[in-house]
């Protein structure tokens, strides 16, 4: 075998050169000239994978956003019961301070219906909180009888009724009358409770009940007095009825205001 010449060289590379450009033509045209049909289902592919990834990022949107607005709505529910939550409170201490008040005003008015003082100025204070005051206006600006006025005064106006007892009950004998006579002057009662349904009896049991501090029973012993008696005892009494209508408002009251 000998040295090929230049020119069989060249004729050599020429047809290596030009088996490569057919190859290479081929495979270009295999890709973009031979396959549109590939081509085609390539992009169909890549549409349906975008549509299916559109259709994930949908669907977590969706699910972000209804989370969102359930703890939203979680959140606007919490500030509800939070602000009912204060409102309750705020009317609670409202109404705690408006008790306090009250109690205090029925505090000052009891005390002044132990001294029988004048309490216009808590009775004022009490109607401007609302409390029915109606029971106790007629004597707010001169007090209340107290327990000791009406001990003190008891004495001088039994031996009152005494006497006007006295005389409507005596006999129709000169002697009869003397002694009626005699008793209302003397004006002696007796000082101990004892039996019995006569006039000095009767006002013997009322000022034991009296002196125990129980008006009631008193004026229940002088309704047995004769009607003179009772009418010579007729401002005593209106007294006492007037300081047992006062307590039971006034027990009305703080009963009232506890609640």
């Amino acid at each position: 075998m000998g040295i090929p010449s230049v020119s069989e060289y060249k004729s050599e590379n020429n047809n290596q050169s030009e088996g490569v450009d057919q190859k290479a033509g081929f495979a270009f045209k295999s890709i973009f000239v031979s396959s549109p049909h590939q081509i085609w289902r390539s992009k169909i592919s890549w549409r349906i994978a975008f549509m299916a990834f559109m259709a994930i990022l949908l669907v977590q949107t969706l699910v972000l956003n209804l989370g969102g607005i359930e703890q939203y709505r979680q959140e606007q529910l919490e500030i509800l019961k939070a602000e009912a939550r204060a409102a309750e409170l705020q009317a609670s201490a409202g109404a705690q301070a408006t008790q306090a008040a009250r109690q205090s005003a029925i505090a000052r008015i009891v005390a002044a219906s132990e001294t029988g003082a004048p309490f216009a100025g808590a009775l004022s204070d009490l109607s401007g909180l609302g409390a029915d005051i109606s029971g106790l206006e007629a004597v707010a600006e001169t007090g209340i009888p107290s327990l000791p006025a009406l001990q003190r005064s008891f004495p001088d106006i039994a031996r009152d009724g005494l006497a006007a007892s006295v005389k409507e009950t005596m006999g129709e004998g000169v002697g009869d009358r003397i002694g009626a006579f005699l008793r209302a002057q003397v004006g002696a009662r007796s000082l101990e409770a004892r039996e019995g349904d006569d006039p000095d009896a009767v006002l013997s049991r009322a000022e034991a009940a009296l002196r125990s501090g129980d008006i009631a029973g008193v004026l229940t012993e002088l309704q047995t007095l004769p009607e003179g008696g009772l009418a010579a005892m007729a401002g005593w009494t209106m007294q006492a009825q007037t300081r047992i209508d006062a307590l039971e408002t006034l027990m009305t009251l703080t009963a009232s205001s506890n609640e």
